[in-house]
């Protein structure tokens, strides 16, 4: 894997006997995007990554302590003892985002972004330059991380039509009022 390009991979996180988490069971792949200038600095299973190619299989154990004192939440059945597998297999190896297949039920932008807007067809369209406020989610496959809603901030763009690259205001002005949006990323 090289810098820029996006590894697709089927994985498994275990503790114990337990599997927290599971491409297989959703049906659905994980993605990673090698960052070069961004590669974490600390205790990651990321740092691994970059090593692997396609068709590679790996197993990455990680401490749960060392994870906990990075200030990563855990599930409270994940004591700080134990020790967490990631069994990872690639599937392939894009160059770009705009190289991955289309998921089903979802659009492409031009750049590669791949998303799908649940809308009510209702209210105003966002209008280019527009400030939005939104809540947001952020999910691994069925698994929720992070939710705006749960005590969180709302997230604000002030610029609608500023964007770059492969991100999520791709799509905004694509929406209306309302609107949920879901975007592979």
């Amino acid at each position: 894997l090289q810098h820029g390009q996006v590894m697709r991979f089927d994985f498994v996180y275990k503790v114990r006997d337990t599997v927290i988490m599971s491409s297989y069971d959703v049906g659905f792949p994980g993605y990673y995007t090698l960052d070069s200038a961004n590669a974490p600095k600390t205790y990651s299973d990321s740092e691994v990554f970059a090593f692997l190619r396609e068709g590679d299989s790996v197993v990455i154990v990680m401490e749960a302590d060392s994870l906990i004192r990075q200030g990563q939440q855990m599930p409270a059945f994940i004591k700080a003892k134990d020790k967490i597998n990631l069994f990872i297999k690639v599937r392939n190896i894009y160059n770009t985002w705009a190289d991955l297949p289309v998921e089903k039920g979802f659009k492409r932008t031009p750049t590669g972004l791949q998303y799908k807007i649940i809308s009510d067809g209702k209210s105003e369209q966002v209008k280019n330059g527009q400030v939005i406020r939104f809540h947001y989610s952020q999910s691994l496959n069925d698994s929720l991380m992070v939710n705006s809603q749960d005590g969180g901030q709302a997230f604000e763009i002030i610029d609608t039509a500023s964007h770059g690259d492969y991100n999520v205001g791709e799509v905004f002005q694509m929406l209306h009022k309302g609107d949920s949006l879901v975007v592979i990323y």
